[in-house]
Parts: C-alpha cells; structure tokens; sequence
C-alpha cells in the first residue's frame, strides 16, 4: 500500500525535498502572524510601563533643567512729540516709555550638585527618582549694560530683578535660599513674560550686590540638565546613582563612575556657548546638558529585539526539522510544523512575562529550557523522530545560544546574526547537495 502510494506521479512529487521546501517557506511566511501579535503584546507592555514611570516621575517632580540666573534690567525711554493744537499753536510734550528689558548673564556661574537616588515602585515596575541639593554662586558685570543701552534710555536700576527658569516649581523639596553677602533676598514663583516657569526676586540695585549664592533642594526623575548662563560655567555634580548617561551639548571634562555612584565637572568657557553675554527682550536660555539616571533594566527593549529574530529562528527550526525527517521513516505533517513555530513564538511572551517579575537573564534561562524542551520531547514523541531529534535539540540549543549572545553584545549583534544566517543557509545547501529535484514520473521517491 506504502508503495503504491510513493510510486503515484503526484505523490512523488509532493513528497520530494522540492514540494516540502516550498511548504516550509509558505508555514515560515504564516509564521509571521503570530509574530506580529506578540509584537503588539510587547509595545503595550512597553507602553504600560513608560506610562507609569512618566507618572511617578511627575508626581517627584520630572526631569530637572535649570536655566539660569538672567538679570533682568527695565528701560524706560525718553521720547519727545511736536503737537498742534486746533489754534493753530505748536508744543513739545515728552514721555516715558517701557522698552525692552536688558538681559544679562552672570560673568561666573559655579553649580554644585549633591544627588540622593531612590526607588519608588508602581505595580511591577520601580522608577529611579533623586533628590538634589544645589548651591549655585554667580556674579555680574553691571557695567555690560552699557554696551546695549541706546540713546535717550534709563536703566531702572532699583527694578532689576533676578530670574531662574525650571520646567515646574513643585520640583522644590524644601529650602530655596538667595543671598547676597549678609543680605537674605526673598524669592517667589513665577517668571516675566510667560516664557516658562521658574522663580524670581526682586533685587532692588544690584551694583551694589556681590556675592550671590541661591541654595535649594529639588526633586526629579529621569534626567538633570544645566544651561551653561555663565561666561564661565562650571558644574560639579555628585550622585550614588551608578548608571549615569552623559548627554546635551557638553559632555564632562572629568568624570568617574563607580559601583558606589559617580561624579562629574563640566566648564564651559563663553566661546562655547550660542547665546550673547547681554541681549534685550526674553532670556535666551540656549542648550544644555547634563546627565539622565539610565536604568539597566529595560528588558523590554532586549526582548523586542530578540523578537526581530523570531522569523529567523523559525525558519531555520522548520528547516531543521525537515532536515531531521531525512534520517527517519515519518514525514512531518504541516500542522506539526506549525505547532513548532506557535511554541517559538510563545517563547518570546514567556520571555516577556518573566523578565517582568525575575529579570531577563534568569527569565531567558526559564524560556529556553521550557521551549527547547517542549520542542525536543515533541521531536521524539510527537515527530517520530527517534534518537534523530538530538539533532533539533542541538540546533535550538545552539540557535537560543547564540540569540543570547547577540542580546548581550549590541555593538556586534548584526555581524553575528548575519553569520548566524549565512551558516544556516550553507549547512542547508552541504545536506541538499545530492538531492534530486526533479524526480521522474512513476520514480519512487523516499518519503521525506
């Protein structure tokens, strides 16, 4: 009966390497339905977790940027009018005007920042949130202003007053201190103009100031950052959080980062900066820079990416079970072949679910086993595969092996999933080397 079944025309043909290659590329491109899914299971849970690490970050206080300090000078204007009356008379009558304020920006701007990290969770997820203590000292050259003042202009002096600006004021956590010398200046929320928001203080005469320092604490999450405001910046900034990521315009002239934190200083000399020292109209806050509290624990980001091999890994599953029915008397039937590509795909949500409660090492760990054991049991029991079905087992082994290794090692990752590739497809043509494409009609051709 078995004879005359593999000694039908049709049957041969269905039955060679030919027919079953192209019914394993047709089961790998259905492959990608599923795929797709968990694609879309993988983004909401991505989702769900930037939604509450960008509301708890909120609620701290968010990300902290400070710009500033900017004083800012008021500028009246003398300008004088001929105006005829209906007599025919002629007089001159003078006004006042309010112009542009004068901005000026510190001559030095030394920012020393303490940082204080800690861990607040919602649900599942933690968040890194800090507390900073900050002591900002800076000075001015008054006497810049007069490089800008026009003709026939005041500068109101006694009206001057001092601006930092900050995304939210709720950011506070306690103390804000401005002095001058022995002077105590009181501050108040609010910024002029409605450009942002921040604080401010009225300073009265500011030439006869020196020695300013305002010292706060501030709460934040995510990233803290600073404009480089004075013609000289420095910033000095100390943190026990051991994940820094240097960003902005500036990165730190000296930094060390150990497991106990990090500590880093940036000067920015003038010449750097694309903002003018004094200016007329709104602040200028410019760029800035400073560092964001990375967390190495975005396991989402790795398992969207092994995902991206997921298509691969199936592919060369497929073939290699094809390559196993080889060494045996039982063809593998199409549904079997699918069952094996749903038990990779769901590889990847165990990935997922697990590296959300155990981390992703030890949940890459739990999926391998569970999936190259579900599939290396049902090689023998369910393929018929017998003792050959060590060689799907080597090959998930080696195939989840070396996903792992790309996951680890980002900068390297294309070239050894590209060689990945490429020894698959030359293992593939090595074993189809002898193979009879195109067997005659009436040929009895091994089921396979």
């Amino acid at each position: 009966m078995t004879d005359s079944i593999a000694s039908s025309p049709s049957r041969s043909r269905f039955h060679s390497m030919g027919w079953r290659f192209g019914i394993v590329a047709a089961l790998t491109v259905v492959m990608f339905v599923p795929l797709i899914a968990v694609s879309f299971v993988i983004q909401d849970r991505a989702h769900y977790q930037s939604s509450a690490v960008y509301e708890v970050s909120q609620l701290w206080g968010g990300p902290m940027t400070l710009s500033g300090p900017f004083l800012i000078l008021p500028v009246e204007r003398e300008r004088t009018e001929t105006i005829t009356n209906r007599d025919g008379l002629v007089r001159t009558e003078t006004f006042i005007d309010r112009v542009e304020p004068v901005i000026l920006m510190p001559e030095t701007l030394n920012i020393t920042a303490d940082s204080r990290t800690e861990v607040r969770s919602r649900g599942i997820f933690q968040i890194p949130v800090f507390t900073a203590d900050l002591q900002i000292a800076f000075d001015f050259d008054t006497d810049r202003v007069d490089e800008i003042i026009r003709s026939r202009e005041t500068v109101l002096w006694d009206k001057a007053s001092l601006v930092f600006y900050m995304p939210r004021t709720r950011s506070f956590s306690g103390h804000a201190i401005l002095s001058a010398g022995s002077r105590r200046i009181d501050l108040e929320p609010g910024v002029p103009g409605g450009n942002g928001s921040g604080i401010r203080a009225a300073l009265g005469d500011p030439r006869t100031l020196t020695g300013m320092v305002l010292e706060m604490g501030l709460n934040g999450a995510d990233r803290m950052t600073f404009a480089p405001a004075g013609r000289e910046t420095t910033v000095s900034l100390a943190s026990d959080w051991p994940h820094p990521s240097f960003d902005g315009s500036f990165l730190p002239r000296t930094r060390s980062v150990t497991e106990a934190g990090f500590t880093a200083i940036w000067e920015v000399p003038h010449l750097a900066r694309d903002i003018p020292q004094v200016s007329r109209g709104q602040a200028q806050l410019g760029s800035d820079f400073g560092v964001s509290f990375y967390d190495p624990v975005d396991f989402y980001h790795k398992v969207e990416r092994a995902a991206k091999y997921g298509i691969l890994f199936i592919a060369l599953t497929f073939v290699t079970v094809l390559m196993a029915e080889c060494l045996s008397a039982r063809p593998v039937h199409p549904v079997q072949f699918l069952l094996i590509g749903v038990a990779q795909c769901v590889f990847f949500l165990l990935l997922l679910s697990f590296s959300e409660q155990v981390g992703f090492t030890a949940a890459y760990g739990i999926a391998t086993a569970a999936t190259v054991g579900l599939i290396g049991v049902y090689g023998v029991r369910g393929l018929g595969l017998g003792r050959h079905a060590r060689v799907l087992t080597g090959a998930l082994v080696t195939l989840y092996g070396t996903l792992f290794m790309i996951l680890r090692s980002t900068d390297y990752a294309l070239l050894a999933g590209s060689i990945l590739a490429f020894a698959a497809v030359a293992v593939v043509m090595v074993m189809v080397r002898r193979e009879d494409w195109f067997p005659e009609p009436g040929e009895k051709v091994p089921a396979a």
